[in-house]
């Protein structure tokens, strides 16, 4: 949902205008990622639990894009500032919620956590915040589906857990809505194209 919040709520702030194209196509992507991970409602109960964990879902995805958009309307501030600000302001919040480790943790345990810490988090927030204001919204939008699609695209290649056809063409409809939203294709365009 965090790429429908991004175009909508960024559509009013911003007064970006949102086409019915660059909707069909973020459409396109958000079918791409839910065939992409596999993800079905057969069998799922609705007990307390997962309605509890879909509402938090639904107001993480709001605070993120949140995030993005304020992220976005941030001019005259450099990347690296703005990662800074982020992550000390998540370390203030979720200092409370931590549990150190019983146990010892090695020289090589803290090496992989301090890892984490400056290439996984703190570049990529410098490239992503750095990217972020010169992007459309729509773009942003189409965009979020990379992540889970190459969390997929990576389980194939490093661990081998094999994609079934849906997961395919969920990845191929994910890479065709970037494409479509990013090179501004129009239906109407491709309507025309395929009749001749």
């Amino acid at each position: 949902m965090q790429p429908f919040l991004v175009l909508l709520i960024g559509a009013v702030i911003f007064n970006e205008r949102i086409t019915l194209d660059k909707f069909g196509w973020i459409g396109i992507g958000f079918a791409g990622l839910l065939l992409a991970t596999g993800l079905h409602l057969s069998g799922v109960p609705l007990d307390a639990g997962y309605t509890t964990g879909i509402a938090c879902t639904l107001v993480a995805a709001l605070v993120y894009a949140g995030v993005t958009l304020i992220t976005k309307a941030i001019t005259g501030m450099p990347a690296p500032l703005i990662a800074l600000i982020h992550c000390a302001v998540g370390v203030l919040l979720l200092s409370f919620w931590i549990a150190w480790p019983t146990l010892a943790v090695s020289r090589v345990q803290w090496s992989w956590l301090i890892g984490l810490g400056v290439i996984h988090t703190a570049l990529v927030y410098v490239l992503v915040y750095g990217a972020l204001p010169k992007l459309k919204n729509a773009s942003i939008a189409v965009l979020t589906f990379i992540y889970p699609a190459a969390a997929v695209g990576f389980d194939f290649l490093v661990y081998g857990h094999t994609l079934n056809l849906l997961q395919v063409a969920g990845l191929i409809l994910i890479v065709l809505a970037g494409a479509g939203v990013n090179l501004n294709w129009h239906w109407r365009r491709i309507y025309a194209w395929r009749i001749e």
